[in-house]
């Protein structure tokens, strides 16, 4: 899908590599792949770095992403969970966002992150309607 600009948030290598393989083959652009927290919020603030989404693994190597919603938010961002725990497995605060599981299928994640970017756009003009 063209016009993705993704940072994938996955602290597991191979997996990590593979989605970007396959993301950066359907159209999409990988801007950064990242193994931790900190990682994400150093690549957020790198007034470099446009991405208008990022995948996020609910686990990464320094703790849970869900603190991570927030700050994606504040860049215009789209935030969509990629969990082996399965939407049923986020807290209930965290529940309406987008998610998709593990093993990913990237048919799936391409039109939940289309989806996802575009409601972060309409809310980011003020259109939520």
């Amino acid at each position: 899908m063209y016009g993705l600009r993704l940072l994938i948030c996955e602290d597991e290598y191979l997996l990590a590599s593979d989605l970007a393989t396959e993301l950066g083959e359907r159209g999409a652009t990988v801007v950064g792949i990242v193994a931790s927290i900190a990682e994400t919020l150093k690549a957020m603030d790198d007034p470099s770095m446009n991405a208008n989404a990022a995948v996020l693994d609910v686990r990464l190597l320094d703790g849970m992403t869900f603190d991570l919603v927030a700050p994606t938010r504040a860049k215009g961002m789209a935030a969509v969970f990629c969990t082996g725990y399965g939407a049923d497995g986020l807290p209930p605060e965290f529940a309406h966002l987008p998610s998709v599981g593990k093993p990913t299928d990237i048919d799936e994640l391409l039109a939940v992150l289309g989806k996802a970017v575009l409601l972060t756009q309409r809310w980011e003009c003020g259109t939520n309607g």
